[in-house]
């Protein structure tokens, strides 16, 4: 089961209108997260999400789930 950041940075990417950067992420915990434990949960995202119609980008610093090219 995933843990609260996982859950809650994935809820955040599937609901941004705009890519989001670490620091964004880590203000939603009140920094309570280091850089590298909010990049460890986008890792994991980055995996699971391999296999569903979405795919987790880095885009110019920010993260953004993108939907895949023949997924439909």
């Amino acid at each position: 089961m995933p843990d609260f950041i996982h859950v809650v940075v994935e809820t955040a990417l599937l609901s941004a209108k705009k890519p989001l950067a670490v620091r964004d992420l880590r203000r939603l915990f009140d920094d309570r997260y280091s850089a590298k434990e909010v990049k460890e949960a986008l890792g994991e995202l980055q995996t699971e999400w391999q296999e569903r119609g979405l795919r987790l980008v880095e885009l110019g610093g920010a993260f953004r789930l993108l939907q895949k090219w023949g997924a439909i």
